[in-house]
């Protein structure tokens, strides 16, 4: 009952090291596919808005944009030709490189008109390391924005560190404004103001983008463009999300699971090594032959076919060791046939078996045992559970059988045909009778088998 009990705890253990780790991934799996639905439906809503804001006809009409305040999200829009229109919420590193497409002298406000027929006025204001850019859009402007703007373009010093520490709440509400570093990369933007990109790429409908990793942050990204009457592409509109907790999630979820599946799995391969330890363990080794006595795991024979006592070769030599052989091979752990050492641990050798053969050597043993092996327990058996190897010991040849426990009971045909099952006991090989042996198999082949779980027992011979 102990030896069935331990192969169920074996399966179970490697059953559910498997079933978890599956379901594992499959958590993991629905959490992300779940969390990128969410953030696709959140963006496509967004960039939706911004285009129903739009509100394209032929031409390019923002005054209705500029009064909607209902749009959400963060995103980035611009028309075909790269003119920036609006950013919110800007995050350095999603827009590209800009330039100021109007001629300009630094700290003198001019008027100049987008193409996107917007009129602005603007100051460029430089600052060591880049430059600020600050305009209003024309209308109502007041008469004195062009001194507001000169003294808003005060408040971002003179220095590019300054104007990025300067505060946005300071800054006159009428103005918008983008700080540029030397490379022309627009670093902070609180910003409607008509500064040129590169002309976009457009994807042919909304084009979600891999996530971006900006200053240790993720981002969701979305591209999607506007339509003009004809269906071509006009502007596009990047709508993004900061993603990062939602990473981080998955991330604590995937460490979790990895270190749970890792004890899981560590318990599994511990209990199936002590399993493979046991039944490989108990293997013996040519060296370990002279350190150990008969029990239930070693058997020693002094032939195969020599009969001592009638001085000649008979059957009933060779089926002690069919006996033997089938004895361990019935247990739960396996053992070892000692073939050339006697009961009290004398090495005879194999020297009169040799004699009986018709090639004295090993090779010829060999042949002869496997076929008594493959008569006895069919070529599957005598092949995958039976291990022959030779030893020298005091100059004197043995040959040493290593088995391996078999997944069903086995039964060996006695003289007149009788169906015989042989177990060990101590260090005997003892037959059972039939109800012993239904007993028996009952016990030791009940519990769930590791190659075919569902396997029932079945008597097999040969």
């Amino acid at each position: 009952m102990a030896t069935s009990l331990g192969r169920l705890v074996r399966t179970v253990a490697l059953a559910f090291a498997v079933l978890f780790t599956a379901a594992s991934a499959a958590q993991y799996w629905f959490l992300n596919h779940q969390l990128q639905e969410e953030t696709r439906e959140d963006l496509l809503d967004s960039a939706k808005e911004v285009t129903d804001a739009a509100d394209y006809k032929g031409s390019w009409e923002l005054s209705g944009y500029r009064r909607t305040s209902d749009v959400s999200g963060s995103y980035i829009f611009q028309s075909a030709s790269g003119t920036l229109i609006d950013t919110v919420d800007f995050v350095p590193g999603l827009v590209p490189s800009v330039s100021i497409p109007f001629p300009y002298q630094a700290d003198q406000p001019f008027t100049a008109k987008s193409d996107v027929g917007e009129s602005w006025l603007l100051d460029v204001h430089p600052v060591t390391d880049g430059l600020v850019v600050l305009g209003s859009r024309e209308g109502d402007l007041p008469s004195d924005a062009e001194a507001r703007l000169r003294a808003t373009a005060k408040q971002f010093g003179t220095t590019l560190k300054e104007a990025l520490a300067t505060k946005e709440r300071g800054i006159d509400e009428m103005i918008e404004f983008a700080v540029l570093d030397s490379n022309w990369n627009l670093l902070s933007s609180r910003s409607e103001l008509p500064l040129k990109a590169h002309a976009p790429v457009m994807p042919t409908g909304p084009a979600f983008q891999p996530v971006r990793e900006i200053n240790e942050k993720k981002f969701a990204v979305l591209d999607d463009p506007i339509l003009d009457t004809v269906g071509r592409p006009v502007g596009l509109v990047t709508v993004f999300e900061d993603v990062t907790s939602q990473h981080s999630v998955l991330s604590q979820v995937a460490r979790f699971n990895i270190a749970v599946s890792s004890v899981v799995w560590l318990v599994a391969i511990s209990l199936l090594s002590l399993y493979v330890r046991r039944i490989y363990g108990s293997q013996l080794s040519c060296a370990q032959i002279v350190g150990v006595d008969e029990s239930d795991r070693v058997e020693f024979k002094a032939s195969l076919r020599w009969d001592y006592g009638q001085k000649a070769a008979t059957k009933n030599i060779e089926f002690q060791v069919i006996k033997a052989v089938a004895a361990f091979m019935n247990s739960a752990s396996g053992g070892s046939v000692v073939i050339g050492l006697s009961d009290q641990k004398h090495v005879v050798g194999l020297e009169l078996d040799y004699a009986t053969l018709k090639r004295k050597d090993r090779d010829g043993f060999q042949q002869i045992l496997q076929a008594i092996l493959v008569d006895a327990f069919g070529e599957r058996r005598a092949a995958s559970r039976v291990k022959v190897s030779f030893c020298s010991i005091e100059g004197k040849d043995l040959c040493l059988l290593n088995v391996l426990p078999a997944r069903e009971p086995v039964l060996v045909e006695e003289a007149g045909g009788k169906m015989t099952m042989y177990v060990r006991i101590g260090n005997t090989s003892r037959a059972l009778n039939m109800r012993e042996a239904f007993a028996y198999a009952s016990e030791r082949w009940s519990g769930l088998s590791l190659r075919w779980p569902w396997r029932k027992p079945s008597f097999g011979v040969g």
